[in-house]
């Protein structure tokens, strides 16, 4: 996550949409990490939706 959060910093500007899917059971704990790293791009959450199951790899 770091290197998409700098991926994110340095290319935002020129219209580049990064975002993940967060397949982890614990939101606290998502939440816990994304405040750690400092991550400002969205993150979805994708246990148990539609989303999860179509787009997260991993």
């Amino acid at each position: 996550m770091v290197h998409l959060q700098k991926f994110h910093e340095r290319y935002a500007a020129d219209g580049l949409f990064v975002y993940t899917i967060a397949m982890l059971e614990e939101r606290d704990k998502v939440q816990e990490i994304t405040r750690e790293l400092a991550v400002t791009f969205p993150i979805f959450w994708g246990v148990g939706s539609e989303l999860g199951d179509r787009f997260a790899f991993g």
